[in-house]
């Protein structure tokens, strides 16, 4: 379990080096999708999580080399501007490409209260 603290309307970008299996080896990223999920309860459906992003790029999660296990995700402003301070869960799951899932770290999801507000 890791834990992340946020500021409330901050740009985020979170850069993960992925690994599986028992050696902890960087994690081949090649046709695989990866899914980062922020939820007020770990037992809320996906459905009402706060936050939801995955690959492609387009979709908040960009891959950054492949073989490396390598990836950042973005949560713009816009998407944090609206949290409420405070704790919140986050989790991140890989489906390789021979659709393996594996959770790749859990923990708490911290958002701080901003000071200036002016976005």
């Amino acid at each position: 379990m890791a834990n992340i603290t946020v500021f409330r309307g901050d740009t985020i970008e979170l850069d993960l080096t992925i690994t599986t299996g028992s050696n902890s080896g960087a994690a081949n990223l090649s046709g695989a999708d990866i899914y980062f999920t922020i939820k007020k309860s770990p037992s809320d459906p996906d459905s009402k999580a706060v936050v939801k992003k995955e690959t492609p790029a387009a979709s908040g999660i960009t891959v950054t080399n492949t073989g490396q296990g390598l990836a950042t995700v973005n949560i713009p402003t816009g998407d944090s501007y609206y949290f409420q301070t405070g704790p919140y869960y986050y989790g991140i799951q890989l489906k390789d490409a021979s659709n393996n899932v594996f959770t790749i770290v859990t923990g708490l999801f911290n958002v701080k209260a901003d000071v200036t507000r002016r976005v």
